[in-house]
């Protein structure tokens, strides 16, 4: 099986689990499975996953957290690679297909980040959601810590291979709910290689809402602090040659909230972030810097099946 899709769920409104689920079934590319795991609802989410009988595996667990429960649906999955997806988000109907060509064209690494477009909750779903995939573009990096900084990522973008996700060992953090799971994984996983970032056809389809996770500024300094001290614990691999990109990437985060709060005068939750994080604000203040200055190097891009776009 070439996919395992892994969606944990919990209390969410009804319409946005089927429709998450719904994006799965509508898939071009039909080697998957669907892993949903119920992080402990109490409300009718169990009802509705029942409703869909063998269509996906449905795995119950205490609530422990969504980073718990992606790893509990990964020990369960049978695929070659792991597709997470938040339950309040829609795959695109082509991304598996797009996932599977770059696979093919890209000798299977261990980590593909996809594209995204994103939509307010309540309004009409984006076209892309029902395109198929085309000519599939994508910026292929030496590894995760070598790719641009300047694209967002969500757990939902994140394609790994299953041996990739199963030396990771696990969660690897204790506070439960904690956010920035993804930067977590993918910085775990910073230099394995090659790592590959869609940039043709749009993969996933964002849901903004109220209720997203990253709308908890509290919660989200709590998330780069623990990014900040996993760093300084040596948590991630690349030692002292690739520290600087680390910071980098730990630093360009902290910059992103920090010019949101500032924006919003929530001062109180800037400061621990300047406190504990002032050697990775350095570096990404300089990197920020030099691409006003014009000195960004320019990304590489590739037509997969197609000519060098650049």
């Amino acid at each position: 099986m070439r996919f395992s899709v892994i969606m944990p769920v919990f209390n969410r409104p009804q319409y946005m689990h089927r429709e998450a689920i719904g994006s799965v079934l509508a898939q071009t590319f039909t080697d998957y499975e669907l892993i949903v795991v119920d992080d402990g609802s109490t409300d009718d989410t169990q009802a509705v996953l029942t409703s869909y009988g063998s269509q996906l595996k449905v795995l119950r667990q205490p609530n422990s957290g969504a980073e718990t429960a992606r790893h509990n649906g990964a020990r369960h999955a049978q695929g070659e690679y792991i597709v997470f997806l938040d339950s309040d988000d829609l795959l695109c109907s082509g991304a598996l297909e797009a996932y599977d060509h770059v696979i093919k064209e890209c000798s299977s690494p261990p980590l593909i980040i996809g594209s995204w477009v994103e939509f307010e909750d309540g309004s009409p779903l984006p076209p892309q959601v029902n395109t198929k995939p085309g000519h599939v573009e994508v910026s292929v990096y030496k590894d995760f810590l070598s790719r641009d900084i300047h694209m967002g990522l969500s757990n939902s973008l994140i394609v790994i291979r299953k041996s990739t996700l199963e030396k990771l060992g696990g969660p690897q953090r204790t506070a439960p709910n904690l956010l920035l799971d993804d930067f977590h994984i993918c910085l775990q996983t910073g230099t394995e290689g090659p790592c590959v970032v869609v940039r043709k056809p749009i993969t996933l389809a964002y849901r903004r809402h109220p209720s997203n996770a990253h709308q908890n500024p509290a919660g989200n300094v709590k998330a780069i602090l623990s990014l900040v001290q996993y760093e300084q614990r040596g948590g991630y691999p690349g030692g002292k040659t690739r520290r600087k990109e680390r910071y980098l990437w730990i630093g360009s985060i902290c910059l992103h909230w920090i010019r949101k709060w500032l924006k919003a005068r929530q001062l109180k939750f800037i400061y621990p972030l300047v406190l504990h994080a002032s050697p990775m604000l350095g570096v990404a203040s300089v990197k920020k810097i030099g691409k006003y200055m014009g000195i960004s190097p320019s990304q590489p891009l590739l037509v997969l099946n197609g000519k060098i776009a650049g």
